[in-house]
């Protein structure tokens, strides 16, 4: 009997919530980022399911990031006296709060405030106050289809530098360039923010004799190219695009705030910002134009000059 009883209430539960399921919620809600391809995304079934989370639009195709830790499965949502409750399961040991106020909804627009993960970050009990934002999801039906980006072979696939020997301590090291870097890093890695396009210029730089291999490092608004050693020193110049200058702005911020102490040289008419790194490494940068920054890591000191003179040789051919 008692299970009976059970049953019938699962039932009245479910159709009550079922009442409450408003048929403008239901469909396929999109938010473009700044870079105009990738997109939060929300989809609200009739049943009650759904998916929450991220994707990117290439070649006028969408992906949507399933496997993300940014991606919420939806078990069940409704609505109550203006909030949008959202039920989920996660891989998260944070819970995101299921309710979310709704500040604007018909067919065309869902404009919603509370817990909407991110891209970049990791969510936990200790950051999770910087998951709390509006979202202004618009009708995927209703977007024009002038997102996206193209799709281009992964820079992996490109010979991207030519080296010409200089003398006994240098090599030349000349960079080819891309008419626009994004769609051959996005084919890499797409479960990334980056810009919406990069006009990336040809240019050069000096490297020591010994640094001759390359590695790529994608981030959200940021990419890297890597030029290392594999000996016991473990040395590298670091080529950064810092697409919204954030790194370099942090960097700055810290100093004006006392966290970390500016201690610079100047060498060919550059400033070179002298730190440690988190490995304990000898290191320094020198901020260049178009979003990018060069920086030296090394375990052994006397390479210093030497780096110092690679990383203010940078120009554009």
């Amino acid at each position: 009997m008692k299970i009976k009883l059970y049953i019938l209430f699962l039932f009245t539960f479910n159709l009550l919530i079922g009442q409450d399921r408003n048929k403008n919620f239901i469909q396929e809600w999109k938010s473009y980022l700044a870079d105009n391809s990738t997109f939060e995304y929300l989809k609200l079934n009739s049943d009650g399911t759904g998916f929450k989370g991220f994707g990117k639009t290439i070649k006028s195709k969408d992906t949507i990031f399933i496997n993300h830790f940014s991606s919420l499965k939806i078990t069940n949502w409704n609505t109550k006296n203006g909030v949008l409750n959202i039920y989920s399961e996660h891989s998260l040991t944070y819970n995101p709060s299921i309710k979310y106020q709704i500040i604007n909804n018909n067919e065309a627009e869902l404009k919603i405030t509370g817990d909407h993960l991110k891209l970049n970050i990791y969510p936990s009990n200790l950051n999770k106050t910087t998951f709390n934002r509006t979202v202004n999801y618009k009708n995927a039906k209703h977007l024009l289809g002038e997102q996206g980006v193209k799709k281009s072979p992964c820079i992996y696939k490109s010979k991207i530098f030519t080296f010409k020997h200089v003398d006994s301590l240098y090599i030349k090291a000349s960079y080819k360039g891309f008419k626009d870097l994004i769609p051959h890093i996005v084919s890499c890695h797409p479960d990334y923010e980056y810009s919406k396009s990069y006009k990336d210029l040809p240019y050069q730089l000096k490297l020591p004799n010994n640094l001759n291999k390359w590695s790529f490092g994608f981030g959200n608004r940021l990419f890297n190219i890597s030029l290392d050693s594999y000996d016991e020193t473990e040395t590298s110049i670091v080529i950064y695009y810092d697409f919204k200058n954030e790194n370099k702005e942090f960097f700055f911020s810290q100093i004006e705030k006392g966290k970390e102490e500016k201690k610079t040289i100047n060498l060919n008419n550059k400033e070179i910002f002298l730190f440690k790194n988190w490995q304990n490494k000898f290191s320094g940068k020198v901020f260049y134009s178009n979003n990018i920054y060069v920086a030296y890591y090394t375990k052994d000191k006397r390479l210093e000059e030497l780096l110092r003179n690679c990383i203010t040789s940078f120009e554009y051919k």
